[in-house]
């Protein structure tokens, strides 16, 4: 009678063949592949069936080690997603950080810009007005009239002015008695007679004396338009000006016409003169 053949189990064929991966992975010292051969050489049936059922899914080893994978698989996908959405939140409170950063030196360098403009203006106007002011330029002035009627200190009518005694006119100054020159003539009056008379006798046609009366030109301002010569000029049109006070202006502008007077301006800005229509 031959001997019976011990079953062994699929659990614990199973767990031999895990723990001899464990220990071949530990240790080194077992061969799965041999181990494995001889499982297929030993039982040949129990093996075919466990190819069944893994070709079929229906293994309950696969079945585990498939949902553990998909767990495993699941809670890497959520973590990725978490690790997204810290990295999204990050990447835009840095954003929003670096905006606001941004925003505020720009203001701060637009205020400082906007200071330093406002400082080179004041400059630029206290330069052209003190320009202005130095230079010899014909002023708008309006007549005054004083008003004889009032008390001043002369009195009505300009009389003397009238102070109380103080150190200073207390003791009036004495005026110095005004002396003649005394001119000593190389020549005496009976020579110098005889040569205006030699010069007169030499000069007895004399140039004639250059007019200084000029040919009067028509000059008006109407409707805001300047009549010279039976030419109109306006705002804005240039033309050239030459009078005794200020001498040639070339390329003026008008400026504003008024009734009896003229503004014109350089080529310069601060250039600006007034001339009267009796001047033209």
């Amino acid at each position: 009678m031959a001997p019976q053949r011990r079953k062994i189990s699929t659990s614990r064929l199973q767990s031999g063949s895990n723990n001899s991966s464990n220990l071949g992975g530990n240790s080194g010292s077992l061969d799965y592949d041999a181990a494995f051969r001889r499982f297929l050489r030993q039982r040949p049936h129990e093996a075919a069936r466990i190819v069944e059922e893994l070709k079929s899914g229906t293994n309950e080893e696969l079945i585990r080690a498939r949902n553990r994978l998909l767990t495993m698989a699941d809670e890497a996908a959520i973590q990725n997603a978490i690790k997204y959405d810290l990295t999204m939140e990050r990447i835009e409170k840095e954003y929003k950080a670096r905006k606001r950063r941004a925003i505020a030196n720009a203001a701060a360098k637009k205020l400082t810009l906007k200071d330093s403009m406002l400082k080179e203006i004041d400059n630029e106007i206290a330069r052209v007005e003190a320009e202005y002011q130095a230079s010899e330029i014909s002023k708008a002035s309006t007549s005054v009239q004083i008003d004889t009627n009032k008390k001043t200190l002369r009195g009505r009518g300009g009389g003397v002015l009238v102070e109380p005694p103080t150190y200073f006119n207390s003791m009036p100054k004495q005026v110095a008695p005004s002396t003649t020159p005394n001119i000593t003539y190389l020549l005496s009056e009976d020579k110098i007679a005889d040569d205006l008379k030699c010069f007169a006798a030499m000069n007895n046609e004399s140039p004639p004396k250059p007019s200084t009366v000029r040919d009067r030109v028509d000059v008006t301002v109407t409707k805001q338009r300047l009549s010279y010569g039976g030419r109109q000029f306006k705002v804005g049109d240039e033309i050239s000006v030459e009078n005794a006070e200020y001498g040639k202006i070339e390329d003026a502008k008008i400026e504003s016409l008024q009734e009896a007077m003229v503004v014109i301006r350089g080529t310069a800005s601060w250039d600006t003169r007034q001339v009267n229509l009796k001047e033209f």
